[in-house]
């Protein structure tokens, strides 16, 4: 994530909009009033569906019992939620 001041987000704002849309960019935009950030709409859905999922008790115990079945189904490799 790259950290911008505000005056530099105002000077570039086009370009970082454009960067955020299409290459998944995202900015840290800080300024005396405090901190923003900038990232596709498509990452902000993506952070909220992960946000309800792990909220969720019975979905992330799912996904604890999905990943067990895995190990013991002998799945190949795999990255655990630790």
């Amino acid at each position: 994530m790259e950290t911008v001041t505000a005056q530099e987000a105002n000077d570039n704002l086009m370009a970082m909009l454009s960067n955020a849309s299409n290459e998944q960019c995202k900015y840290r935009i800080t300024s005396a009033e405090g901190t923003v950030v900038m990232l596709s709409e498509e990452s902000y859905e993506s952070l909220l569906v992960t946000l309800e999922m792990l909220s969720s008790p019975i979905l992330f115990n799912n996904m604890d019992e999905m990943e067990c079945a895995l190990i013991a189904e002998g799945a190949g490799a795999y990255i655990t939620m630790d």
